[in-house]
């Protein structure tokens, strides 16, 4: 799964700003749904996921770019990240650590 989504941050991140407009508004109309004003930052926020930074510290480098509103705590971050790959149907992130041993 960390193989697909570092293949998908890839792909994701080779996109330019060169799509024009006309490509955004196809994409919300194949959609169905309006992007929301903050997709850019949820595409960040999906991409350092993805690329298993930890989540505080994703939060730390959100709280420097002023463009974008903040989110704080782990769960907003898990939630932005998850909303982005459902919306361009991508990966979901992967998980932190595994779980307990069993005994």
């Amino acid at each position: 799964m960390l193989a697909e989504c570092k293949a998908v941050v890839e792909i994701v991140e080779a996109k330019t700003f060169a799509d024009s407009a006309r490509d955004e508004a196809s994409r919300k109309a194949a959609a169905g749904k309006s992007m929301t004003a903050n997709e850019d930052r949820d595409g960040w926020i999906y991409r350092r996921c993805c690329a298993m930074l930890k989540y505080p510290a994703i939060a730390a480098r959100l709280r420097k770019k002023k463009k974008w509103e903040p989110i704080d705590g782990t769960n907003g971050i898990k939630a932005a990240a998850s909303r982005y790959a459902k919306r361009h149907g991508l990966p979901p992130i992967p998980g932190r650590q595994p779980g307990r041993p069993a005994r």
